[in-house]
């Protein structure tokens, strides 16, 4: 493959990897805090299952980059690792939103907010979705050894 051909995609490697190590930093991240208290991602079941599915689409971003997978699989399984990932990232922000609100003297107090890791695990899952996704579309990495 011709180097002009080649960088842009190399530059979705990159962003796919980027995004996937970001969504990593997010599960170390607080996903909640409640008054002065916070838990990270991982300390969470569904913290740990997105960092394992950033982390497996994360090392098929490396495999193929690298020109070990260069077939379409692995932008495939790091975007679907990225949309699975998004999704429990979503839906733990919608179980925050909707619970954790006391009642206070008349007003609803809300208790639980989301903390930045959750919401960067969110978007950087996003993003591995979809620069993964557009990798795949490219077709299968050619003129490395």
């Amino acid at each position: 493959m011709p180097l002009a051909a080649a960088r842009p995609q190399l530059s979705l490697v990159i962003w796919a990897a980027t995004s996937a190590v970001l969504a990593l930093v997010g599960c170390a991240g607080p996903w909640v805090t409640a008054l002065f208290i916070t838990r990270a991602g991982l300390d969470t079941g569904d913290g740990r299952l997105v960092g394992a599915l950033t982390l497996l689409g994360g090392i098929a971003l490396a495999l193929h980059g690298a020109g070990v997978l260069r077939h379409r699989a692995a932008p495939v399984l790091a975007a679907i690792a990225g949309s699975l990932s998004a999704l429990v990232a979503a839906v733990d922000l919608t179980g925050i939103g909707s619970d954790g609100g006391v009642d206070f003297f008349g007003s609803r107090i809300q208790v639980l907010q989301p903390g930045w890791g959750l919401y960067l695990t969110l978007g950087a899952s996003i993003s591995l979705a979809i620069a993964s996704s557009l990798l795949a579309k490219r077709g299968p990495l050619e003129g490395k050894a």
